[in-house]
């Protein structure tokens, strides 16, 4: 469910930028899911299904994922 999230964020981006047309220099994604991380930056083989959603984020160049303590979230 974690992928599916910055794939649904990555997406968003894509389409709000289209849709504005305007420059965007850096998109950032942030998760409280380490091994989401760990995926989006291994070189390993994953299952399949990881793998395509890992493939669809890191396509787009000027996205990066960064890592949030999940506490950090709940006092917001």
């Amino acid at each position: 469910m974690e992928i599916l999230a910055i794939v649904i964020a990555v997406r968003m981006f894509n389409f709000v930028q289209g849709q504005l047309q305007l420059p965007v220099g850096k998109r950032i994604v942030w998760t409280n899911n380490q091994r989401v991380l760990h995926w989006i930056s291994s070189k390993k083989p994953l299952q399949t299904f990881v793998q395509s959603r890992v493939k669809e984020i890191t396509k787009t160049k000027d996205t990066s994922c960064r890592y949030v303590i999940t506490t950090e979230i709940l006092q917001i």
